[in-house]
């Protein structure tokens, strides 16, 4: 396959180039021929007259722009054919073409400037290239639903290639993450408990163990295969929907409006509903952190899924949904929206406008990832008072009827200690054994956590504890209690731990879990051991 086929580019009706890091051309498009024709395959960008000399910035230090991994969209003079100069739209992002790093080039209609107010040069330029239609529908930028296609490929073509530099990065990210656990755990294993050196050690477990999330959620992103754990039957997404929306209506309901609209019969789609419920999640601390950031007293989020059956292909916002059968999702908040700039960035890793103190910018890369891998797309838009984020998943059109849960099965009265650092998954522990009838403590960490078992005499009857925590880690505390309460059940949560037999696996549940999953892993452990 070449290069243009790869990504769609040899019949694209807008030019596209590659050069390499050295600004040489190593491959253009038809339309780069027809526009560009001092272009030539081998021969340096800048030996052409292709770029012009009324631009602010040299040529070179636009290649030296792209060499430091500034990716934006930069307006430009371009000489085109009949020695016109005109404006255009410059995206470029990093690729690589047999085993050459460079970056590819593409060329769209720029949008005009509402604050010129001679546009005749610009018109009648474009003019004089309308020797070949196509090209004309690309530089004139007349026809919408080709720009729309344009800007489609050009998204696509830039996540792709995040993509594909994620997938190395994470490789060997996890493979020296996994050297440094093994042995880091294995130097722990042989410490005696007084060891100067041991709480140091810790400290790099806990570091690495970090590390190990941010990897995990990287791999999500980026992985290319399908899902593994998919499920073998129908999922209704309306459960999980509702099950999900339910927990942020009991823990977040600070000014916020929650309108739900579910669809009757909906679509049976298959996927992981661990990994689905926390890229829903998100979608909905996005909405909620919109809405409250308007600073009004209240604000709407409508969620909503639909059935759809498409026998053509259509578009929403920027994304192309081709055809077939979907269920889609709809978060729909009065956040005010996003820009453009914004919108085209917000599945890239590690890109955030929060925080960076607290957020890595891998929320909605985790969604992309998650929903792609699934077969789905991901679409964002402005829509009214805000922002719509919508997710379309692959359907069969079997009609799924809701589950009816027996939660008596569920129920229990029994006293839980949560161990969580988190506050989003400390709370939604509490909330959800609560409604289950649980009797629940909690701590922020494993010193919190031995100060209040030590009140109650250690009279609890199970301790939920994540790993990797502040002051104390999980394993600390795991420690501590096998000495001083040796008898007392204790589940450990983590997105990164494997447990290596049959009994630790049983005491473990993995990050990201569902609520349900949750309330069956305890009730698991109170029935196995006998405390119904």
């Amino acid at each position: 396959m070449s290069f243009g086929q790869k990504f769609g580019l040899d019949s694209a009706q807008w030019p596209a180039l590659w050069v390499d890091i050295l600004g040489i051309v190593g491959w253009l498009n038809s339309q780069s021929a027809k526009c560009f024709p001092t272009l030539q395959v081998g021969q340096p960008l800048a030996g052409s007259d292709f770029w012009s000399k009324d631009n602010k910035i040299a040529l070179r230090s636009y290649l030296e722009m792209l060499e430091d991994g500034d990716f934006a969209s930069h307006k430009v003079k371009l000489n085109a054919i009949a020695g016109q100069t005109l404006d255009f739209q410059v995206h470029a992002c990093s690729s690589s073409l047999e085993d050459r790093e460079g970056y590819l080039i593409q060329v769209m209609p720029a949008e005009p400037d509402p604050a010129k107010t001679d546009s005749t040069k610009t018109s009648s330029s474009l003019s004089l290239i309308q020797q070949d239609d196509s090209l004309s529908k690309a530089i004139s930028g007349s026809d919408e639903s080709m720009n729309r296609e344009q800007n489609a490929v050009a998204l696509k073509q830039k996540l792709d290639c995040a993509l594909q530099l994620t997938r190395a990065v994470t490789l060997d990210f996890n493979n020296a993450l996994t050297s440094i656990l093994g042995h880091t755990s294995l130097v722990l294993s042989k410490m005696k408990t007084d060891d100067p050196w041991r709480k140091s050690l810790l400290e790099v477990e806990k570091s690495a163990a970090r590390a190990a999330e941010i990897a995990s959620d990287l791999a999500s992103f980026s992985r290319q295969e399908k899902e593994v754990k998919a499920s073998d039957k129908g999922v209704n997404l309306n459960d999980l929907i509702r099950e999900t929306v339910d927990m942020f209506q009991t823990t977040r309901t600070d000014g916020i409006l929650w309108e739900v609209e579910l669809e009757d019969n909906v679509f049976e789609t298959r996927f992981d509903t661990a990994k689905m419920q926390r890229a829903i999640v998100n979608l909905l601390d996005n909405a909620v952190e919109a809405v409250q950031a308007t600073g009004k007293k209240s604000g709407k989020i409508k969620v909503k899924t639909e059935n759809h059956d498409l026998e053509l292909a259509v578009w929403e916002g920027s994304t192309a949904i081709k055809p077939g059968s979907y269920v889609s999702l709809e978060i729909l908040d009065e956040g005010g929206g996003i820009s453009m700039d914004v919108m085209n960035r917000v599945f890239e890793p590690f890109f955030t406008t929060k925080p960076k103190q607290n957020h890595r910018g891998l929320g909605l890369a985790w969604v992309y990832g998650v929903v792609t891998n699934c077969g789905g797309s991901v679409a964002f838009n402005n829509k009214g008072l805000g922002l719509s984020a919508k997710i379309f998943l692959p359907a069969q059109k079997t009609m799924m009827s809701s589950v009816s849960h027996k939660t008596e099965d569920l129920q229990g009265d029994q006293l839980i200690l949560v161990v969580d650092d988190d506050s989003l998954l400390l709370n939604m522990g509490e909330v959800v054994l609560s409604e289950y009838g649980y009797q629940i403590m909690t701590a922020v960490n494993g010193e919190e956590a031995l100060k209040k078992l030590k009140e109650v005499n250690f009279k609890v009857d199970l301790v939920i504890t994540d790993m990797v925590m502040p002051k104390m880690t999980g394993r600390e505390l795991i420690e501590r209690l096998r000495k001083e309460a040796p008898h007392l059940p204790i589940l450990c949560t983590s997105g990164y731990h494997r447990p290596s037999t049959a009994k630790e696996e049983t005491m473990y549940l993995r990050k990201p879990f569902t609520s349900q999953e949750l309330v069956r892993k305890v009730k698991q452990i109170f029935t196995d051991k006998g405390l119904n």
